[in-house]
């Protein structure tokens, strides 16, 4: 149920006492849908393991593009 573009939550926890998460790039594509992970240790940050992902929330992107 997420939008076609969303900034994703993942990876909820706290240390110390604050909440702590990690931010993904969730797109939705013609042939596949796909997450960008920033994350520095990975091979390929294109990622298509949606289902080993846990999103807590999303925040939905809006581009307006113009002519």
């Amino acid at each position: 149920a997420l939008p076609p573009l969303a900034l994703l939550a993942i990876k909820w926890h706290r240390q110390r006492n604050h909440p702590l998460w990690h931010w993904v790039i969730f797109r939705r594509g013609a042939d596949q849908d796909v997450v960008i992970d920033p994350k520095p240790s990975l091979k390929n940050n294109i990622r298509t393991d949606l289902g080993r992902m846990k999103p807590k929330w999303f925040i939905t992107i809006d581009i307006k593009r113009s002519h």
